[in-house]
């Protein structure tokens, strides 16, 4: 059904210059136009625009309430879930934790059983101020040079600071 504009009043005006006068028309056309559009449920743009706007609205704040809303609390089957995956988690971080200890374990034993078989410490030697060269026939033993004062260990009286150079004279300016 195709809409057409029906006209249904008339403004008239005594000076020419005011519309506040309007006169009613009820012809057959009007009363047909307005018999369909409340048989049709069509509804005036104002009330549509309204209609929408109203929806609209609703679903934003259906939308900011599920955002605003207060934290919901975990479930008896989320918390089981959890539970669940934590002990999993727990299970293989120990399992983890023992394979990396009897592996140290092991380690720690193939090198004990190493070095047992080759180091002898021997009787514990006396103590004395001056240390003794070991007995190797291939090792000499050198004393370190003197340790050498830095720059910043030496006193400022005898370091040769000169003064900075003098500025050079600025350029002479040429007369015009």
């Amino acid at each position: 059904m195709a809409m057409r504009f029906v006209k249904t009043e008339i403004l008239s005006s005594s000076d020419g210059l005011s519309h506040g006068e309007s006169k009613t028309l009820e012809t057959e056309e009007v009363l047909q136009a307005k018999r369909a559009q409340q048989t049709s449920g069509v509804k005036t743009l104002f009330e549509q625009l309204e209609a929408q706007k109203e929806k609209a609205q609703e679903a934003y704040d259906a939308k900011t309430k599920l955002i605003f809303a207060p934290p919901r609390s975990l479930e008896s089957d989320d918390v089981e879930f959890f539970a669940a995956e934590e002990r999993k988690r727990r299970l293989v971080a120990d399992a983890r934790d023992r394979d990396e200890i009897d592996a140290f374990a092991v380690a720690r034993a193939q090198f004990d059983e190493a070095t047992a078989s080759t180091v002898d410490f021997g009787p514990p030697k006396h103590q004395s101020h001056r240390r003794e060269a070991p007995d190797m026939p291939d090792v000499k033993l050198r004393r370190r040079p003197a340790k050498r004062p830095r720059s910043d260990d030496v006193p400022p009286e005898t370091t040769n600071v000169s003064s900075p150079p003098a500025p050079a004279p600025a350029p002479a300016s040429r007369g015009l």
